[in-house]
């Protein structure tokens, strides 16, 4: 996977992955699904800013402070997920449709600038 550079639309779904490393290089995808994995850390995104549509649901994660440059995400799916702390989500103002459900949030501040949101589903925390 580290080769591939100009995929838009990538489905690693249902692939018991634990780390997402290889994908460094997916700088022009437009819709990544992860969903479920068994993702604990999604740090090996870090250079896929480009993303706007993608979902992390049914994980493991705790932490997905890496999406805090994600500026171009208008879709994003976490739910089932172990998350607490959304403060990363701040910035990330084209966001449209978030689903929080089923994790672990203690607090919803990292909403507050949200404000092209139409779904937003935090039930389950």
């Amino acid at each position: 996977m580290r080769n591939i550079k100009n995929i838009r639309n990538l489905d690693l779904s249902e692939n018991l992955l634990f780390n997402v490393d290889g994908l460094g290089n997916l700088t022009t995808v437009d819709t990544l699904c992860l969903r479920k994995n068994r993702l604990e850390s999604i740090d090996g995104l870090r250079n896929a800013k480009s993303v706007s549509i993608l979902d992390l649901s049914l994980n493991e994660l705790q932490n997905v402070d890496v999406l805090q440059n994600f500026t171009n995400l208008r879709k994003l799916i976490l739910s089932c997920n172990k998350i607490q702390n959304i403060d990363c989500l701040i910035n990330l103002t084209s966001i449209e449709t978030l689903d929080l459900s089923h994790n672990n949030l203690k607090n919803t501040d990292g909403l507050r600038n949200l404000r092209t949101i139409h779904t937003l589903d935090i039930t389950g925390n």
